[in-house]
This record gives structure tokens, C-alpha cells and sequence, in this order.
């Protein structure tokens, strides 16, 4: 039988029985508390049992935590005599088995020490405390809520809002703001948007483990631990302020150095990888193996000293190391060298940068550069505007990379990319679910070669999407 259909009572490894699924006199367990532990990551209810301690964990940066984890955040509170406090440690799952919500548990040793995890039903556990358990959803896990609960108690109303991205960030940043600020529409949109979304999935949630229970399936063996408080706005989607507005927004936020825009970056980047950002994805560029590469890097001037580093230079550094940052005044993008014993040591001078998801251009595309995996756009100077000819990194967004020279989805989304951009340059970057590209742009760009750099001019590039 596989793990997720495993009956509570059955032995685990080693033959023993768990914990969870062991015959126990009725009614042998008593609520004690609730604690938060590991530097406020888990709520742990605790029942004083016949058999011990019993922790039911719920982790409130995700959905679905792990027993061992749970049980690694009380032993930071408890150490050696973890054992003597529980015998076992159950999580609290959003995931679904086939009759209602998963709980993923493991035994403590005497010792202190997590055993191999198991999956006991709501039946076993009401068994062993003498009690329904509660059960929160992830969209309603509210700390207050949480160690406030005791046996019999009403469920809490919470508002809803998933741990994986709370919008506290968002809805702070746009309450300082001025009238008419775009950072604080495209916030207020943000947080309105994940809020009446997560209103709408917690509802839903509630009603089918309702409907379980009512069912005498394995959802009546638990209690609601919170409902969703009423949303008193309208339940249609809000309203998305235009993309002008949403990139000048995130393009002022992501140009910020204070802790809470960092913040709000993330719950964006979260929700749709910051597809209204002016960055896209990180590349990397070796200067001293290409060409092109050092051609580019020629225009990067020292960053600012003395303060703290933009949103996008943090998302930049983290993982780099480095103690020169660098800034594209074409771009408007960070640059850094990777060095030190934790950089790279056979290209000591990799540059890491982010790319624009827009040329920052009008002029027309001239040609277009494959050198060392990474893939470069020519433009031409565009008298109109006064911008002048330039040379770029290619836009793409994280998760939707480019390639050439084999048959893939990197070529597929480099092909359709280049099409676009023969007719507008400033096509943003694109995801994978664009048309399909001219076959003969996906042959040229398929078959490019991968060992040495190959440029294609406009003039070929436009022969090969007429073939």
C-alpha cells in the first residue's frame, strides 16, 4: 500500500508500531499549550498523552512543512530533553490525501532524536488525544489565532491571506505614499488582488472539508481551527492599474534601499516573478572569453558607495561574491564580478548582471551575436529619439531562458524572440507559451554553433523567417 493510503496502526521501519496509531485507553490525553518555536516559523499545539507528549506543528512560511523540521525547531528550545517533553511531533498539511487534508508525523526518541516519517489519519489522532484536533489552512494561519485556540473553542475568523506571501509589506510601503503614486497603485492592487484571491481559495477549502465531514469521511475526525472573516470588498477581480503604471511603480520600488521595499519585491516576485519589473533574469558574461562580452563591459562604471544596495542590487548579490558592485548606465542595471574563494575560480572575471525585460531603445535590430552561451542584440542609432546605437544582453525572464545550437525550448523561445523583435524592438521578454516561431528562424537559431561566436545580420535574419 503506498504511503499516502497507510492506515494508521501499521508498523513503520523496524516493525515497531508509531506512535500515532497505537491503542490507548479513551479520552487519555490533555491540551497543555501552544508554543512558537523556531524563531517563529512553527506553532506547535502539545497534548500530555498516556504515551507522552503530542505536537501538532503548523508551519507559518509555508504550506506544507516537515515533521523533522518541526521536530529540529523544538529541539533548539528543548535539547537533550526533547524526549522527555514528546514522543511524537504531526504536521498539519495542506496537501490532500484521497479523504481530506495530510498530517505527516514522526516518533522522538528518548534521546531526542526524530525517527523515520509517517502518515497517521485525523483518526488516529483524535483517538490518542481524546479529542478533534484542529486543522488550519494556510491561508488562515494567524499566530494570534493559533496558540488562542483550546478544545471546544469556536473557530477564529481570520482574514485571509497565505503564508507563502502575506501583502503586509505591500499595503505599509503604499499607505506613506503620495496621492497618485503609481508604487502605491500597483501595491494596493497587489494586496487587494492576493487578498480576495485567498479569500475566495480558503472559502472553497472550507466547504469541501465540510462537505467531507458531513460524509463521516476523515475530515469528521477534525476541527476547523479558523474560518475566513467576511471580504467586504467585491469578489471580482480588482482591477489592474494600466502597465504603464505598473512598470513605473515597480521601476521606482526596485530602485529603493529600504528593508520594507525589499519586502514588497519579494511578494511580487512570489506572486509573478516580477513581470512588471524592468529586470528580467541574471546572466553571466566572461569578458576575457568573448569578445562581445568585453565590448559591453567596457560602458560599466563603479556603483555608488556608502549605502545600501537598490532592490535590484540585492537580488543581484545574493550569491555573488563580491566587493565591487557595478551599474550599466545604458541599462540602468547592476553588474558585479564574482571573486574570492567562493566565486569562480576558472573565470575569476565573470560578470554577473541582470537584463532588461525591454531594450531600452527604439532603434532598429541590426544583428544579433550567440558568444559563449549568452546571446547579444545590435541596435541601430534612432535619429528621432537621439538614442544611440547600442549593444545588449538579449531581454529574457528567469524560468524562460534563452539558447541556441540544439532543439529545445531555449531556441524555440529565441526564435519567436527575435521574430518579434525584427518588427518591434521593444518586445518585452517572453514566457514559453508564445506562438510558435518561422522554422526557418528555429532552424538558423537550432543549428548556430555552440564551440565559437556566430553574428547574424539583419539581412539573414530576415532571409531566414521568409524560408
Amino acid at each position: 500500500m503506498g504511503i499516502f493510503g497507510k492506515r494508521g496502526g501499521e508498523s513503520v521501519a523496524g516493525g515497531l508500531v508509531p506512535v500515532i496509531g497505537q491503542v490507548v485507553p479513551p479520552g487519555s490525553g490533555q491540551f497543555a499549550k501552544t508554543e512558537v518555536v523556531g524563531e517563529g516559523e512553527w506553532a506547535v499545539l502539545r497534548w500530555d498523552t498516556s504515551l507522552g507528549g503530542i505536537g501538532l506543528a503548523y508551519w507559518l512560511r509555508d504550506a506544507n512543512g516537515q515533521p523533522k523540521s518541526a521536530a529540529r525547531a523544538l529541539a533548539a528550545r528543548y535539547g537533550e530533553h526533547l524526549g522527555k517533553v514528546y514522543r511524537a511531533v504531526v504536521v498539519g498539511r495542506t496537501t490532500w490525501n484521497l479523504t481530506g487534508p495530510e498530517l505527516a508525523a514522526c516518533d522522538i526518541s528518548p534521546d531526542g532524536h526524530p525517527g523515520m516519517p509517517y502518515h497517521p489519519t485525523w483518526e488516529d489522532l483524535e483517538r490518542l488525544l481524546g479529542t478533534k484536533a484542529p486543522y488550519w489552512l494556510p491561508t488562515l494561519r494567524d499566530v494570534d489565532a493559533i496558540t488562542a485556540w483550546e478544545p471546544g473553542a469556536a473557530p477564529a475568523q481570520v482574514p485571509a491571506c497565505h503564508v507563502v506571501n502575506p501583502t503586509t509589506a505591500l499595503t505599509e510601503l503604499a499607505a506613506a505614499e503620495p496621492d497618485g503614486s503609481p508604487a502605491a497603485a500597483v501595491c494596493w492592487w497587489l494586496a487587494r488582488e492576493i487578498r480576495r484571491r485567498d479569500h475566495a481559495s480558503a472559502t472553497r477549502a472550507v466547504d469541501e472539508i465540510r462537505t467531507a465531514a458531513a460524509d463521516d469521511g476523515e475530515c469528521a475526525h477534525l476541527v476547523l481551527g479558523a474560518v475566513p472573516a467576511p471580504y467586504p470588498r467585491d469578489e471580482h477581480e480588482e482591477p489592474k492599474p494600466p502597465e504603464t503604471v505598473r512598470r513605473a511603480g515597480w521601476l521606482d520600488i526596485t530602485a529603493r534601499r529600504d528593508t520594507l521595499a525589499h519586502r514588497a519585491a519579494q511578494t511580487v516576485w512570489r506572486w509573478d516573478g516580477g513581470d512588471d519589473w524592468h529586470a528580467g533574469a541574471t546572466v553571466h558574461a566572461r569578458p576575457t572569453m568573448c569578445a562581445i562580452a568585453a565590448e559591453w563591459a567596457e560602458r560599466l562604471v563603479p556603483a555608488p558607495t556608502g549605502q545600501p544596495p537598490t532592490v535590484l542590487e540585492r537580488d543581484l548579490l545574493h550569491g555573488v561574491n563580491t566587493s565591487l558592485l557595478l551599474h550599466d548606465p545604458d541599462t540602468q542595471l547592476p553588474a558585479a564580478i564574482n571573486t574570492g574563494t567562493d566565486g569562480d575560480e576558472d573565470d575569476p572575471d565573470t560578470l554577473h548582471t541582470l537584463v532588461p525585460q525591454r531594450l531600452p531603445t527604439t532603434g532598429r535590430l541590426e544583428k544579433v551575436h550567440f558568444s559563449d552561451h549568452n546571446v547579444w542584440v545590435r541596435t541601430a542609432a534612432d535619429p528621432e529619439s537621439g538614442i544611440p546605437a547600442g549593444l545588449w544582453p538579449a531581454p529574457h525572464r528567469p524560468g524562460a531562458g534563452l539558447g541556441y545550437g540544439y532543439s529545445g525550448g531555449g531556441p524555440h523561445t529565441l526564435a519567436e524572440l527575435l521574430n518579434q523583435l525584427l518588427d518591434d524592438i521593444t518586445t518585452p521578454a517572453l514566457d514559453h507559451g508564445h506562438p510558435q516561431p518561422p522554422d526557418g528562424l528555429f532552424h538558423l537559431v537550432s543549428t548556430a554553433p555552440t564551440d565559437q561566436p556566430a553574428t547574424y545580420t539583419r539581412a539573414q535574419l530576415l532571409a531566414s523567417r521568409a524560408r
